[in-house]
């Protein structure tokens, strides 16, 4: 359901619905106003928070959605991110969170293939780790694994895969990887015998590169690889590695950072080989893991 009213009144409406959860429940978190284009400069962004700043009004979150479906690019939930918190720092709202409600891919005709949706899922749960993004519900996921529960697609099978991370909690550093839908996610587990490596290989269809609609941004599509790209090989990879006292790629020797001391500036491109096949230019990148020393 969409808001029908006019910004000045949702304010009000948010006011008088945040302040009552509040009197019910102090621990109750509120929040708003779940916008459905964080892109486009509407009095959601800035004038609702300067309205919440001005009443002293409760915001514990602030929510937007968003479904790439003007872009198609994974890197939108870092640039957006970033942006929504500039502009909560820059009202005072440094300990809100900025929660993405809902987010997806593909909802659009022309419909993406399976192996393109869930390389597009990865390599923005992948990029979402270094983005300023407090919570993200995909919506909607209860379908992506079948009805029973139990027979997951390619987008379920790359959601599991995501899940076994958790069995190697500590982040390791990788080179090879970039903000172009080549995602890389290493970790080793805490007694240092495995090391999980996730890959996500997206890249946007050659149809959607272009100038976005008028009624959108005037922000430009990003072009990948200066023109050079493959449109039809994705690849999702999960790959462990169980090493010994024995082995010489040892985790013992690699640098673990948290999250939140993660550099993102030490992951770059590897090398690209380019070549031609039936007309097409293909790129090609190699992804070389190194556990720094």
């Amino acid at each position: 359901m969409f808001w029908a009213g006019t910004a000045q009144q949702y304010f009000e409406l948010y006011g008088k619905l945040a302040r009552a959860v509040k009197s019910a429940d102090r621990r109750a978190l509120v929040g708003g106003p779940a916008i459905a284009r964080p892109n486009d400069d509407t009095p959601y962004r800035d004038a609702f928070l300067e309205y919440v700043r001005t009443e002293d009004l409760p915001l514990d979150f602030y929510s937007w959605h968003w479904y790439a479906t003007d872009s198609d690019d994974p890197l939108d939930f870092i640039r957006i991110s970033r942006d929504l918190r500039a502009r909560l720092d820059k009202h005072g709202f440094a300990h809100t969170r900025s929660m993405v409600t809902e987010w997806n891919y593909g909802l659009l005709d022309p419909m993406p293939t399976a192996v393109q949706r869930a390389s597009f899922i990865t390599a923005a749960l992948i990029y979402m780790q270094d983005a300023p993004i407090d919570a993200a519900t995909l919506y909607r996921a209860d379908s992506v694994f079948g009805s029973d529960g139990a027979t997951p697609d390619k987008t379920g099978q790359a959601l599991i895969a995501l899940g076994r991370l958790k069995d190697t909690p500590f982040r390791l550093k990788v080179k090879g990887a970039d903000l172009d839908g080549f995602a890389v996610e290493a970790a080793r587990s805490a007694d240092g015998h495995t090391v999980q490596v996730l890959l996500s290989n997206y890249q946007i269809p050659a149809q959607f590169l272009g100038p976005r609609a008028a009624m959108m941004s005037c922000t430009f599509r990003r072009c990948l690889m200066s023109g050079c790209w493959r449109a039809e090989a994705f690849l999702i990879a999960i790959t462990r590695v169980t090493t010994s006292r024995s082995t010489i790629c040892r985790p013992t020797a690699a640098t673990v950072s948290s999250a939140a001391e993660y550099p993102r500036r030490t992951i770059s491109r590897a090398w690209v080989r380019r070549s031609t096949t039936q007309d097409r230019s293909i790129c090609r990148t190699s992804c070389r893991l190194r556990a720094s020393s």
